[in-house]
């Protein structure tokens, strides 16, 4: 997250990046987070092995990827920090996605080098979650546009039936 901070300050972009264990303390966290991911243009999925089990309606990260599923149809960012590929991707995910490129965030291939090493290896895979998030977001935007552009079409048909009863 400071990496992708960083990297977007150092481009002088101000888009925002939504981390969840940096926002506000609230007395219902369920709104924010799920206001920030209704206006998300992207989805950062962190592919660790705890993520493949389900923990029933509680599990707030499978519902974010269950409203993601059902919202938008740009694949989330996949971020693969075991090095084991599609393996601790979850199921639901490898299925409407099965070509969803995933981002090595494996620090055990890069852990040992120096820290400029690692700080280049740092902003490469920055470039590239930002990379997937830039092409997510005009999809995303693609996908709103369609569907406010329906909903206007209906409103007008609504609205012309309404004078017509009137």
């Amino acid at each position: 997250y400071s990496t992708l901070q960083r990297t977007l300050e150092s481009k002088g972009d101000s888009r925002e990046i939504y981390f969840d264990q940096t926002a506000p303390s609230t007395t219902d966290w369920t709104k924010i987070h799920g206001a920030a991911l209704q206006r998300a243009g992207s989805l950062v999925v962190i592919c660790t092995p705890g993520l493949m089990v389900e923990h029933g309606d509680d599990d707030w990260v499978h519902r974010e990827l269950d409203w993601w599923l059902k919202n938008r149809r740009v694949a989330p960012i996949l971020i693969d920090v075991t090095g084991e590929g599609v393996r601790w991707v979850p199921p639901k995910i490898r299925t409407r996605w099965p070509n969803a490129q995933r981002v090595n965030l494996d620090r055990e291939l890069w852990g040992e080098a120096d820290d400029q090493e690692q700080s280049v290896v740092a902003s490469q895979v920055a470039e590239q979650i930002l990379g997937g998030i830039s092409g997510s977001q005009f999809e995303v935007v693609q996908q709103d546009l369609t569907a406010t552009k329906r909903l206007n079409r209906r409103l007008g048909w609504l609205s012309g039936a309404l004078v017509v009863l009137l």
